[in-house]
C-alpha cells in the first residue's frame, strides 16, 4: 500500500510505543517488550497534538538526566539513564502533514 496524503488523514489514530533497544535484537520486538504509550485519536487532527506528546517528554527529560533506581542484585541504589535514540514511522509524516 503506498501512503498518500490522503490515506494518512484518514487514519483511525496513531499509536504511540517504545522499543527497548538495550534488549538482544532477537527479542527485542516481542510483543511482551513493547511498551505501548497511548494513542492519539483520528481521523481528524487533534487541536493540540502536543499534549499527547508531552507526558512522554517530561518522562524522557528526567530519564536523561537519571532517577534513582534499586539493582536486586547488587542490593544498591543507582541511577537510571535513558534517551530517545530514534522517533520514526506514520505518526512523524501525519505529523508533519497536519501542520
Amino acid at each position: 500500500m503506498t501512503l498518500t496524503a490522503k490515506s494518512i488523514t484518514k487514519l483511525a489514530g496513531i499509536t504511540l510505543i517504545i522499543f527497548n533497544y538495550n534488549l538482544p535484537p532477537d527479542v527485542r520486538f516481542h510483543i511482551n517488550n513493547i511498551l505501548a504509550l497511548g494513542v492519539i485519536p483520528g481521523p481528524k487532527k487533534p487541536i493540540d497534538a502536543d499534549s499527547f506528546l508531552w507526558p512522554l517528554l517530561q518522562e524522557l527529560f528526567k530519564l536523561s538526566v537519571g532517577v534513582r533506581a534499586f539493582d536486586i542484585l547488587t542490593g544498591k541504589i543507582f541511577a537510571l539513564h535513558a534517551f530517545l535514540i530514534i522517533a520514526f514511522g506514520i505518526f512523524l509524516l501525519y505529523l508533519c502533514l497536519c501542520g
